[in-house]
């Protein structure tokens, strides 16, 4: 079985907020939490690679999160939001990741792409430029729950679990690589910046 790669963000475990926020059909947290933690366990398998674009979980100070993260199968790599400062120096917590980081460039195999690898930068902020944007490089991000207009000229996207739709359905999961890959191929990509010219 070969390793597939997803992405995903703005989970937001124990966060009873967030449903009322983002309008999530859940009727509690517990609900919630369980739903996505079934989903993403539904589609990634142990061998698979996971990057998490930042605001994981609330209620970090107890080992609520802790005990949601230990049970999500995948090698997960987390990209720090801005509700995940209580982890910071959470050396327990931190090590249920393979890695932990501000900003994180993820390479994947593929033979469409140029040189045979996809190039993608994760951060949990929307960016209209980044490394390597005017070459082909996708953004992908979270915060914003899908509340940003989609640019049909960046290869940018929102992998947030409030964004994400297929056929107009949330998914409430992870999104395989090959899925962000159908999408990207939609856009009408115009770099943003004159390195594309140089």
């Amino acid at each position: 079985m070969s390793q597939n790669t997803f992405f995903t963000s703005d989970l937001h475990f124990g966060h009873s907020n967030v449903i009322n926020y983002s309008n999530r059909p859940f009727s509690s947290v517990e609900e919630m939490d369980q739903i996505l933690v079934s989903n993403w366990n539904d589609v990634v398998t142990n061998k698979d690679r996971v990057i998490i674009a930042g605001d994981l979980a609330m209620r970090y100070s107890s080992d609520y999160a802790y005990n949601i993260v230990k049970k999500l199968k995948g090698q997960k790599h987390l990209v720090f939001g801005n509700h995940d400062k209580a982890i910071r120096k959470n050396k327990e917590f931190l090590a249920l990741f393979e890695s932990v980081s501000d900003l994180l460039t993820v390479k994947v195999q593929d033979e469409e792409a140029i040189g045979g690898v996809r190039r993608i930068v994760v951060c949990h902020y929307p960016m209209l430029v980044w490394d390597r944007s005017h070459y082909g490089a996708w953004h992908l991000h979270g915060h914003s729950h899908g509340s940003l207009p989609d640019d049909e000229n960046s290869l940018r996207f929102d992998i947030g679990v409030d964004a994400w739709t297929t056929d107009g359905k949330k998914l409430y999961r992870p999104i395989e690589y090959k899925e962000i890959k159908e999408k990207m191929k939609l856009k009408k990509w115009i770099p943003k910046d004159r390195h594309g010219r140089e």
